[in-house]
């Protein structure tokens, strides 16, 4: 028997402390699931998103590193191949490192130590979304305001349509793994990209919350400040 243990780390992108009731007890939403994971494991309330982007957030995931030191500033920003992630050691230890969904590595590198991917990420690995600075400050309305014009019921959407690979990919590895090399740990990451804008969602998750005042998150009393006070802000920090 070895002796090494398997790892699964299940992501979701979004999902907010705030409204988990293993975080808060006035959080409203209705995760069963989760709760009866942190009725039965460790819930670590410490714990905090180095980075509001993606591609820094996961960058830091991954390594261990501040963004000040990988360096991965925005989501179309590369994290370099030289720069070790945990999978690395994962990989010396004798583990076979595998992703099921989204990673949104930029660039060449789509594995930065995993040995295989089990579906294509979510996201482009080109550099359409790096920001060029040489115009100088711009105003920019913030990150991806415009979806939640188009928030709310849908038949499907290509969100939905991917994390359903991803969750039958995984249980596909999960149930044939012990076929696949037998004796050899392995680390299995499953990466789903809901919640995510833009928020659209089927109507059986939907109808769950028809009956439920849903609590808008308290805000202090600066929180929308004078409209030139919020020019300067945004154009000379």
């Amino acid at each position: 028997m070895r002796s090494q243990p398997n790892i699964l780390l299940i992501e979701a992108d979004q999902l907010a402390a705030f409204v988990l009731s293993m975080y808060d007890p006035k959080g409203q939403a209705k995760t069963p699931n989760l709760d009866a994971l942190a009725r039965d494991g460790v819930v670590f309330r410490n714990a905090y998103s180095n980075s509001p982007l993606c591609c820094p957030s996961r960058a830091s995931k991954f390594t261990g590193r501040l963004p000040s030191s990988h360096e991965v500033w925005g989501n179309g920003a590369e994290l370099r191949s030289e720069i070790p992630t945990f999978m690395h050691f994962l990989r010396s230890a004798g583990y076979r490192n595998v992703v099921s969904g989204k990673c949104h590595f930029i660039g060449a590198d789509q594995l930065h130590g995993f040995d295989r991917r089990l579906t294509p990420d979510m996201y482009p690995s080109r550099f359409d979304w790096t920001i060029d600075w040489s115009p100088g400050v711009e105003h920019r309305e913030g990150t991806s305001v415009s979806k939640l014009a188009v928030s709310g019921l849908c038949r499907t959407n290509n969100q939905l349509l991917y994390d359903a690979e991803v969750q039958f990919r995984a249980l596909e590895y999960l149930r044939h793994e012990a076929l696949e090399a037998p004796g050899c740990p392995f680390f299995l990451h499953v990466s789903y990209t809901q919640p995510h804008d833009a928020y659209q969602t089927l109507p059986e998750y939907w109808n769950r919350y028809a009956d439920v005042d849903i609590r808008l998150p308290e805000l202090p009393p600066d929180a929308f400040p004078h409209e030139v006070t919020r020019w300067l802000h945004i154009h000379h920090g």
